[in-house]
């Protein structure tokens, strides 16, 4: 199951989430679009005000959260 993925503060404390690897318009707000890592040793050097969250999944196998984590 696909456990971390990439997040960042944006503007009046939304959060975003990166779905593309490079772009101008690589991140989104909708974490279901993210790009999802198995591993958290898997995750990409982190740039700028990255950071890496751990998703929490409910009974039904969707994502129903997330915590930030320590590489």
């Amino acid at each position: 199951m696909n456990n971390f993925a990439i997040a960042r503060d944006f503007e009046e404390g939304k959060t975003e989430f990166l779905r593309e690897e490079s772009g101008s318009d690589c991140y989104t707000d909708d974490i279901g679009c993210a790009i999802m890592y198995d591993e958290h040793s898997a995750i990409r050097e982190l740039i700028d005000d990255e950071y890496p969250i751990k998703l929490k999944y409910d009974i039904e196998g969707g994502i129903e959260g997330y915590e930030r984590v320590k590489l």
